[in-house]
C-alpha cells in the first residue's frame, strides 16, 4: 500500500503524551470517525499549539498504509472555542460528549455525528453557561435518535394510552383534572414512558426513573421542532434537570457503563 498525504475537517478530541516529546492525538471527522494520530514536535513547536481539545478546523495528515500509521502535518484552526477554557461546565460538557461518541462508535453514522457535535460545541461556545446547559440535554435527546433508541413520548408503552398534552389530561379513560405535573416514569428494560396509571399498578423498582409530564413533553417538542425552533422553548430548573438525568441514564443504559466524565465532574455536569 502507499503513503498519502490528505486534508480533512477535523476535530481534536484529546492529546496525550507519546514518548518524550510528541503526543498522541485522538480525532474526529466526517469520514471516518474517531481515529488516533501522532503529533511530533516539544512544547515550543506552533502545530502543538494549535493541536489541542475542542479546535476545530482542515487538519493535513500524512498516513503511512504500511506502517498502519498517521501523522499530523498541519491543522489549519477555524474554530478554538475558546470560551471552553473559561467555563469549567463548558469543558466538562465538550468532553462528555466526546466520550459519548467514542463510546458508541459515533452510533454508526460519522457524518450526522459530526454535525451534530460542531453544533453544540458552536451553541456552547456563543451562548453563555445557562444556555449551554439546555443545549447539552438538546443535544442529548438527538444523539439518542441517532443511536436509533429514543422513546415515544406520545404514548405509555404499557397501556398505549397518550400521555397528557398541554394542562389537561385528555386520555380516554384517565382523569381529566390531572394537569402536567402528574408523575410518570421511564422503563430502561422497555425503552419507554409509563404512564401514571400503570405506574399505580406496579411495583418500584431500579428499572424506572420518575418523571414528570412537563418533562416528557418538553422532549417530545425537541423530537418535533426544527433546531431554531427548540432553542426558544423555555424550561424551569426542575425539567432540566430531570431531562438531563434521564437522557444520560439513556445513554448509560445502551453503552452498558457509566460515563467516566460524570465521575471526573464532581457535580459540575
Amino acid at each position: 500500500m502507499q503513503s498519502r498525504n490528505f486534508s480533512t475537517k477535523g476535530l481534536v478530541i484529546n492529546t496525550k503524551p507519546k514518548g518524550e516529546s510528541n503526543r498522541l492525538v485522538t480525532i474526529f471527522t466526517p469520514e471516518d470517525g474517531i481515529f488516533s494520530a501522532t503529533l511530533y514536535g516539544g512544547p515550543k513547536s506552533r502545530l502543538r499549539s494549535q493541536v489541542s481539545p475542542m479546535n476545530s478546523g482542515t487538519m493535513y495528515l500524512y498516513k503511512d498504509e504500511a506502517k498502519k500509521s498517521v501523522k499530523i502535518s498541519d491543522f489549519d484552526v477555524k474554530n478554538y472555542h475558546a470560551s471552553f477554557r473559561e467555563s469549567l461546565f463548558k469543558s466538562f460538557a465538550s468532553s462528555l460528549a466526546s466520550e459519548i461518541l467514542m463510546k458508541t462508535h459515533c452510533a454508526g453514522n460519522s457524518e450526522q455525528s459530526w454535525i451534530l457535535m460542531n453544533g453544540f460545541l458552536d451553541g456552547m461556545d456563543f451562548f453563555g453557561e445557562e444556555e449551554a446547559r439546555i443545549g447539552l440535554v438538546r443535544f442529548l435527546w438527538r444523539y439518542i435518535a441517532l443511536l436509533g433508541i429514543q422513546p415515544d413520548t406520545v404514548n405509555c408503552c404499557q397501556c398505549g394510552l397518550p400521555f397528557k398534552s398541554g394542562l389537561r389530561n385528555i386520555s380516554i379513560g384517565k382523569n381529566a383534572d390531572d394537569t402536567l405535573s402528574y408523575r410518570n416514569a421511564f422503563d430502561f428494560r422497555a425503552n419507554g414512558f409509563v404512564c401514571g396509571d400503570c405506574m399505580k399498578n406496579q411495583q418500584k423498582s431500579g428499572s424506572k426513573m420518575e418523571i414528570g409530564g412537563e418533562s416528557i413533553e418538553y422532549l417530545g417538542n425537541l423530537s418535533n421542532m426544527a433546531p431554531k425552533e427548540a432553542r426558544r422553548l423555555k424550561i424551569d430548573d426542575a425539567v432540566l434537570g430531570e431531562t438531563k438525568n434521564l437522557c444520560l441514564s439513556i445513554i448509560e443504559n445502551a453503552i452498558g457503563s457509566r460515563l467516566m466524565t460524570l465521575e471526573s465532574s464532581s457535580g459540575i455536569l
